[in-house]
């Protein structure tokens, strides 16, 4: 199924429809952030990341502010970019 399937089937009440979305993309992800792990102090925060990232994007097409034709891998790479420098600005700032 592709991507925006599993999202109309996820609107629809399916839970497996969002499980299998994040196991499609979780590993990929993980290893983007941890790429840039200058931007993460430990890799649990990379995880910490992500459930940030697929909160806000599963939280996003709900409420209907997000929309889905295609894959949603680049989106996700952006959310992972925004979230993981919003933490480091948030880090240094606190320095």
């Amino acid at each position: 199924l592709s991507d925006a399937e599993l999202v109309q089937i996820y609107l629809g009440g399916n839970q497996d429809a969002a499980t299998e979305l994040h196991t499609r993309y979780n590993n990929r992800l993980l290893r983007l952030v941890e790429a840039r792990s200058m931007l993460v102090r430990q890799s649990d925060e990379g995880h910490d990341v992500l459930q940030s990232v697929f909160g806000t994007f599963f939280k996003r097409v709900r409420n209907g502010s997000q929309e889905v034709e295609g894959s949603i891998w680049s989106l996700l790479c952006k959310l992972t970019h925004r979230k993981m420098t919003k933490r480091r600005r948030k880090r240094e700032t606190l320095k």
